[in-house]
């Protein structure tokens, strides 16, 4: 008497297990770099979009699972299925490529704002600087025009009077930071175009000149101008 033989599985089950088990590969790798991108663009993509991603891969997962627990499907059947996952990893693809893209223009534009409102609090100082070198002349003038004729000095004390400081040949815009480093920002009289700035460090001479700055605080900064010092007061 012979055992019956036990079945054995055909040449298309295997091969569809084969796809099934392909396709789930797919998808977990698509998974992972879903989530992986979520993680790296999260604080400048949309969190809207990001939830909604996480959302269409749960669902995919769901049935995935589903079809997981299919014992025998038809070739026609698999074929669909696999068409429909095909589609949905091609749907997922096109929402990493647009986190993608609008995570670049988010870091543009932040860098581009960042530009524009260093640029625009630079002209503002430049502005206020030529504003107050402009008042402060008139006001000289008329300080000097209304002070009364007196005689003429003596020798003497015209020895012992203190010579007036002719002004730096220079314009002080104001301390800045850099890398935690203290600079100090001149420019030509006059200037306000910011391509003439430059940023000094102690131990610098200001260009064009022979000034060298010594030392430099948030209140004042200490010049060597051939041997003899000069202090520079420095507006909060």
């Amino acid at each position: 008497m012979k055992l019956p033989l036990r079945p054995s599985l055909s040449r298309a089950t295997v091969l569809q297990i084969l796809a099934l088990i392909v396709l789930m590969g797919m998808l977990v790798y698509q998974q992972w770099q879903i989530l992986h991108l979520k993680t790296g663009f999260e604080s400048a993509a949309n969190l809207e979009t990001v939830n909604a991603i996480t959302q269409r891969i749960n669902g995919m997962d769901d049935r995935l699972n589903a079809a997981s627990q299919l014992k025998s499907v038809t070739i026609d059947d698999f074929r669909a299925g696999q068409q429909a996952l095909s589609n949905r990893i091609d749907a997922v693809q096109a929402l990493v490529k647009q986190v993608q893209e609008a995570a670049k223009d988010a870091a543009q534009q932040g860098a581009s704002m960042q530009e524009v409102v260093v640029m625009n609090a630079r002209i503002e100082e430049l502005q206020v600087k030529l504003q107050d070198l402009r008042a402060a002349k008139p006001a000289s003038v008329q300080i000097s025009a209304a002070k009364p004729k007196t005689p003429p000095p003596s020798r003497k004390s015209t020895a012992q009077s203190k010579v007036p400081e002719a002004p730096p040949p220079f314009s002080v815009v104001g301390v800045e930071y850099r890398g935690g480093e203290r600079f100090l920002s001149v420019a030509p009289p006059g200037s306000t175009q910011l391509s003439q700035l430059n940023l000094i460090r102690p131990g610098d001479m200001v260009a064009g000149s022979n000034w060298q700055l010594n030392s430099l605080d948030d209140s004042r900064a200490l010049f060597s101008i051939n041997g003899s010092t000069r202090i520079l007061p420095l507006r909060p």
